[in-house]
């Protein structure tokens, strides 16, 4: 307590010698109510201003420059120190103060020990998938493995196409002649035609002579055939035995298929108006066909001689309805 006094007389008389040669001011500090006689230095004085508050274990003081001190103390010789007075109540939080220059960082201090190792820590939550990596090298080819059960039958595929005709074979030799075939079937009769005017009725005429027997009738007869396709012509030409063709025609083996050339021929032609025929020929644009020639050795008898060549043209007719041709 001394020394605060002792410190607050030499303040107030510096202040008092600023004063002198200016006007008068009043002047507020603040200084501890009770010091402590340990450390003494705590019971200090600080000047504030008229704004400032003080701290509740402080007490304020004011006073003019120029009027000698504090209004509310003596700058006198303290008296002997009483008994210590009951602790009054704490008073209330002041407000806060301003914040106070920083310090001087101090020295680095020396580096602690090691502390003991730690206990591990708990496992920490599985973070997300990473990205995929490159692809490795491909590895070496492996050994070949046992070969597997025989799988079960597939179903059959579909026909394939048509192969191309193979040549034509070479013509066979000639067979015995066969025997006449049965008639065939009578065909349809064709549409009634559209009914004449019915002419006069003639008179009776009167029964003729009995001809003479016919000569040079015919002998043997065969059937040629020969063979073609892709509209390349099929000629059945008639041996030397059986010389002339009294009829021929020809079938086609594709369903559907049409001749377009059916007709005599003499030593490899088409037959002219009034020559003797020595073979059949047809043609077709179809795949496969077949000519046929009905030959006989009746090559003595001339279709234009008289009475004899018609003779031997009924029995040609015979023989070719005959054979269906």
């Amino acid at each position: 307590m001394r020394t605060c006094l002792a410190l607050l007389a030499v303040l107030t008389a510096g202040l008092a010698l600023w004063a002198s040669g200016a006007d008068a001011k009043t002047i507020y500090a603040c200084v501890q109510k009770h010091g402590s006689t340990d450390h003494r230095a705590k019971a200090a004085l600080r000047l504030v201003r008229r704004s400032v508050p003080c701290l509740p274990w402080e007490r304020r003081l004011s006073w003019r420059a120029g009027s000698g001190g504090p209004t509310d103390s003596a700058a006198t010789e303290p008296g002997v120190r009483g008994p210590a007075g009951e602790a009054g109540a704490p008073g209330s939080v002041g407000p806060q103060g301003e914040a106070g220059a920083a310090g001087t960082a101090g020295s680095q201090g020396e580096a602690g020990s090691a502390g003991s190792e730690g206990l591990p820590g708990a496992e920490g939550l599985q973070g997300p998938i990473g990205p995929a990596g490159p692809a490795g090298p491909i590895g070496p080819e492996g050994p070949r493995g046992p070969f597997g059960p025989i799988g079960l039958e597939g179903p059959e595929g579909p026909v394939g196409p048509v192969g191309p005709q193979g040549p034509f074979g070479p013509v066979g030799p000639e067979g015995p002649a066969g025997e006449p075939g049965p008639e065939g079937s009578r065909g349809e009769p064709g549409p009634i035609g559209p009914e004449g005017p019915q002419g006069p009725a003639g008179p009776e005429g009167e029964v003729g002579p009995e001809g003479p027997p016919g000569v040079g009738g015919i002998g043997t007869v065969l059937v040629v055939t020969a063979r073609g396709g892709e509209g390349e012509p099929a000629d059945a030409n008639c041996p030397k035995g059986t010389p002339v063709a009294i009829g021929g025609g020809g079938s086609v083996e594709d369903k559907g298929g049409l001749l377009e050339i059916s007709a005599p021929i003499t030593k490899g032609e088409l037959s002219g108006d009034g020559q003797r025929p020595t073979g059949w020929r047809v043609r077709s644009g179809a795949a496969r066909y077949t000519a046929y020639a009905i030959c006989t050795s009746a090559g003595s008898v001339k279709p234009s001689e008289g009475g004899e060549g018609e003779a031997a043209e009924a029995k040609a007719a015979e023989l070719e309805a005959a054979t269906g041709q």
